[in-house]
């Protein structure tokens, strides 16, 4: 009030409030100004960087990239990562390529992830200023949803390089060098070394942009967590009894988390600069670093292939490489090429029995349409004219055998019925035949009786070659009517 007089503060007492809110202290006050002016730095240097991409863009504009272009070839090229390409990002194409799609979560992870690559490639007006945001909260809708996937593979990544790293040290050498105990520290430490390299690159790539993984920052906590492991001598003699697979896989489970927690966001990694400019650079690198890893892995199954496939190994693998062999040439010999020859003649023959039927009577049909034109010119009545009658011409139609028209031949066919056992009698089949293999006898029957088959043949045994298609084609009807 104001009438009444102040007292003095105790030494010690807590600062006097107002509206319910204790005072911060002086130094509280300066931290946080410090933090401000480090946010405020931050965010100047990614405007100055933002500044000089767009600068860059304007003296040498590059064509943008189309979304719809970048999902075209992802869902067309499951195999090989090309819209990793067509977006710039040269190292996810090639952590693609050596986890074969990264073990089939990499694809629907970056399908996905897919517009993010698209804006950090084309870079729109204040993109950095919002990716810079999005990395300094750590958890936003688009990455949260992700994040299980993105534990997974990178966490499988390191596993991955610290198991070929390990596996390239030559083990019985090594033993028979410096001891079994020993030995095992030493491929724990290569290991260690390929999962810092694995996470390196996979924190960068896998659901991230312009993203710089602290290999300094993984490396420690990695050598941390192993100098636990190994601390006691029991524990050493633990490992190199038991193997170093449990040990490697915690080590390297330790360096993906480390790498994922030390991530920070670099605007200076544009996918759109940086690297070679040109298509077969690029794929001359990737194919560089993808021999590389083969030639490690090689190395390794030559040092250690007997450890890995145990006694006799080799002699069985070459067995199975032997078989493969016989099972490619035997695909070979009954190659697609042959199938579609057979299937060609089978069609062509298909095509000749029905033109037989149908189209002989057509053409014709098709002739006499043609001669009616050129009987109407010449007077002739549009009925169609008696045939002039004489003893000579009723014993020359008496004494010369008629040949049936086609559509009587047709008639003739469709009216021919063959029991069932008889029909299976002459086909060579069972009567509860299947109708593939009722087919299957009917072709090759007819590939020997066909008319089309007799054509230095006589007249008699033409006529004989059509009885019998036409009771093999009524055994087919009978039998797949049964069926």
């Amino acid at each position: 009030m104001p009438g009444q007089a102040t007292q003095p503060r105790r030494a010690g007492s807590p600062s006097p409030t107002r509206a319910g809110v204790p005072r911060t202290s002086m130094s509280e006050r300066i931290l946080a100004a410090e933090q401000r002016l480090e946010a405020l730095d931050r965010e100047r240097e990614v405007a100055a960087a933002d500044l000089t991409a767009l600068r860059e863009r304007a003296a040498a504009p590059a064509t943008e990239r189309r979304l719809r272009t970048a999902y075209a070839l992802w869902l067309c090229c499951p195999f090989y990562p090309a819209y990793a390409l067509y977006l710039g990002r040269d190292l996810h194409a090639c952590l693609y390529t050596l986890t074969l799609g990264g073990f089939g979560v990499g694809w629907l992870v970056d399908g996905a992830c897919l517009p993010w690559y698209v804006a950090d490639y084309n870079e729109p007006l204040g993109y950095l200023m919002r990716a810079q945001r999005r990395a300094a909260a750590r958890l936003f809708a688009w990455r949260t949803l992700l994040l299980p996937a993105r534990w997974l593979l990178v966490s499988a990544s390191c596993s991955l390089a610290a198991a070929l790293a390990a596996a390239a040290l030559p083990v019985k050498r090594l033993e028979a060098a410096v001891g079994a105990e020993r030995a095992a520290v030493a491929r724990l430490v290569a290991g260690l070394l390929g999962a810092t390299v694995g996470a390196t690159c996979a924190c960068r790539c896998v659901a991230a942009v312009r993203t710089r993984a602290r290999p300094q920052r993984a490396l420690f906590w990695g050598a941390l967590l192993l100098s636990l492991v190994l601390a006691s001598e029991e524990a050493r003699d633990k490992v190199a009894e038991e193997g170093v697979a449990p040990s490697l896989a915690a080590v390297s489970l330790s360096v993906a988390v480390a790498a994922m927690g030390g991530a920070a966001f670099d605007p200076s990694l544009s996918p759109s600069r940086g690297g070679p400019a040109g298509l077969a650079a690029r794929l001359l690198l990737q194919l560089g670093g993808v021999g590389g890893v083969a030639a490690v892995a090689a190395l390794s199954f030559h040092l250690n292939g007997d450890e890995w496939l145990g006694k006799d190994g080799r002699k069985k693998l070459r067995e199975a490489g032997a078989q493969l062999h016989t099972l490619y040439e035997q695909l070979r010999a009954r190659s697609l090429a042959d199938h579609w020859a057979r299937s060609s003649r089978d069609a062509a023959e298909i095509f000749r029995d029905a033109a037989e039927i149908f189209a002989l009577p057509r053409r014709s049909a098709s002739v006499r349409a043609a001669a009616r034109p050129q009987r109407h010119a010449q007077g002739a009545s549009p009925t169609r004219a008696r045939r002039p009658t004489c003893a000579s011409c009723c014993a020359t139609q008496a004494t010369a055998p008629r040949r049936r028209s086609a559509s009587r031949r047709f008639l003739d066919v469709s009216r021919t019925r063959v029991p069932g056992d008889d029909a299976a009698t002459l086909l060579g089949v069972a009567r509860d035949a299947s109708p593939a293999e009722i087919k299957q006898a009917h072709r090759r029957l007819a590939r020997l009786h066909h008319p089309d088959k007799q054509q230095d043949a006589s007249r008699e045994e033409k006529e004989e070659a059509e009885r019998m298609m036409s009771r093999l084609n009524a055994a087919k009807d009978t039998l797949l009517g049964e069926s």
